[in-house]
């Protein structure tokens, strides 16, 4: 069994114009391919009937983040284009800690970064240690913005 954790920040929605609000949400997929395992990651996170556009990691001046349990997608919006900051991680090993994870930091005016980190660990070593070890590269990139 494959599994894929999947932590997607949103920025438009739709080809629409410029969102000034950011979700943030995370999921984690498990399959018998990795392509399985993303697609339940991205319907854990309610996205799988969008297109992902992947981005980098710029976050516009006067933008707003809140963390998200899900994105609300129209199912009359099945195909819509989606922006996306992705960190994604998978492992074909059974048992082992697998993590991805994205930071950010923003200014006072709104503008900032996202940084994504990915980890696998051995099967001795625990999902806590793998988003340990991830959260550590995390503050040290943005401890170096």
């Amino acid at each position: 069994m494959l599994t894929r954790r999947v932590d997607s920040f949103i920025s438009e929605h739709a080809g629409r114009k410029q969102s000034n609000e950011i979700s943030v949400i995370a999921g984690i997929g498990q399959g018998t391919t990795a392509l399985s395992a993303f697609d339940a990651a991205l319907g854990h996170c309610s996205v799988l009937i969008c297109n992902l556009i992947r981005l980098s990691s710029v976050i516009l001046l006067d933008t707003k983040i809140e963390e998200s349990d899900e994105h609300r997608t129209d199912p009359q919006k099945n195909g819509d284009r989606l922006s996306v900051v992705v960190a994604e991680q998978r492992s074909i090993t059974p048992g082992a800690a697998i993590a991805a994870e994205i930071g950010w930091c923003q200014r006072d005016i709104g503008r900032g970064v996202f940084v994504e980190h990915e980890e696998k660990t051995s099967d001795a070593e625990t999902v806590v240690d793998a988003e340990a070890a991830v959260l550590d590269r995390i503050y040290a990139s943005l401890s170096e913005k």
